[in-house]
């Protein structure tokens, strides 16, 4: 098979300007870190979806609907840890929620 030179340069062009800059139509498409911040809970998973329902809001408020689901964002972590103060004689624990909004 005889793939013409104009072809063949077509093609490694337009793979080339996929590769460099495919990373960046992603990017386009994230919006800057959103904290969520939670509130003391009995137990980390807890902590954490209160977390997480703070991090939409807040994302959905600041970049709207397009923007607030977790399962979409990029570079989500979570940051815990247990809270000094008991409440009724139980420990707590407080969690944040960091990601960067992407469209879904």
């Amino acid at each position: 098979m005889f793939i013409s030179k104009s072809l063949l340069t077509v093609s490694l062009a337009t793979s080339l300007i996929l590769l460099v800059f495919g990373g960046a139509v992603e990017a386009a498409s994230c919006k800057t870190s959103v904290r969520g911040t939670g509130v003391r809970s009995p137990s980390e998973s807890i902590a954490q979806w209160l977390a997480v329902f703070r991090w939409e809001y807040k994302a959905r408020k600041l970049y709207g609907t397009s923007y607030d689901n977790w399962k979409n964002a990029k570079n989500a972590r979570y940051f815990c840890r247990d809270t000094a103060i008991m409440s009724r004689g139980r420990p707590g624990t407080y969690c944040e929620a960091v990601a960067r909004p992407c469209k879904g």
